[in-house]
């Protein structure tokens, strides 16, 4: 993590690395590693990802699981994808940018569990934002 700038982990791998509840333990390995992001995804619930710019979060999408393989690699996928399309440091955004990119990831991740398998279940850009538009999020 000392090299990274952006970095996601689970809520489960946080827990296991940092001993410590969601908001101590993403507080503690943001201000260790100096990260530039640190996204922390919670299944159903959604994900919460902290910047300099503040700490944001964004629910699921509320479709029929069906397996969740694959689901973090597509927000992440997503995530990646976002911050490429974008020539602006992402230090330098604006802090209504991170959440729009966090619900599309939460999208893409929550579609890739309508699915089996990881390949498979990988959604496309227009599958992304249909499921923005037409699914609720979780409660």
């Amino acid at each position: 993590m000392q090299l990274a700038d952006v970095v996601k982990l689970s809520g489960e791998e946080l827990e296991f690395l940092t001993q410590a509840d969601l908001k101590t333990g993403m507080d503690s390995l943001f201000d260790a590693f100096k990260m530039k992001v640190l996204a922390v995804t919670l299944g159903a619930g959604g994900c919460v990802c902290r910047m300099s710019q503040g700490s944001f979060t964004s629910k699921a999408y509320d479709v029929h699981c069906v397996d969740t393989t694959g689901a973090g690699d597509a927000f992440w996928g997503a995530i990646l994808a976002g911050i490429i399309k974008t020539t602006e440091p992402i230090e330098t955004w604006e802090p209504e940018q991170l959440p729009e990119l966090l619900d599309f990831s939460n999208a893409a991740g929550s579609l890739a569990t309508t699915k089996k398998g990881a390949i498979p279940a990988m959604p496309d850009e227009v599958q992304i934002r249909d499921c923005m538009k037409e699914m609720p999020c979780c409660n």
